[in-house]
């Protein structure tokens, strides 16, 4: 993944009273570490730039993300199509056997911090600080 120079990224799930889903309880702690990703998901800090870079939520940054996105994008494609996509898979697999799983658990999790009066007084606060 490439990102730009001002990319700020973070997780802010669970420090406004929800959960996290898409299959980043699970996708997360493969690119950064088990110890690392709770860090990230349990404090919904920002990660700067370099970190990010540091620690593997990204492989490169770039003055110009996405024309450097699609030099790369490039290089896959002329590569032969099949091997690519057996290699994809089968490191998404290995990285992720049980993601399936994971992802009804992450829906399971956010339905049952949704019941929560505290995840509603979370999400007023949160919205009453409005867009930075």
């Amino acid at each position: 993944m490439v990102a730009g120079p001002q990319a700020r990224l973070k997780f802010p799930e669970a420090s406004i009273g929800h959960a996290p889903t898409g299959g980043i309880t699970s996708r997360l702690p493969a690119m950064v570490g088990l110890l690392r990703a709770k860090e990230l998901l349990l404090s919904g800090r920002w990660v700067e730039p370099e970190e990010g870079l540091r620690i593997g939520l990204y492989t490169e940054l770039h003055d110009e993300p996405s024309a450097r996105a699609v030099q790369v994008a490039a290089t896959y494609a002329a590569a032969p199509q099949r091997s690519q996509s057996a290699v994809k898979r089968a490191i998404e697999l290995a990285a992720a056997p049980t993601l399936e799983t994971n992802l009804r658990l992450e829906v399971e999790t956010a339905t049952y911090c949704f019941q929560s009066p505290e995840t509603a007084e979370s999400f007023v606060r949160f919205g009453a600080k409005g867009r930075p």
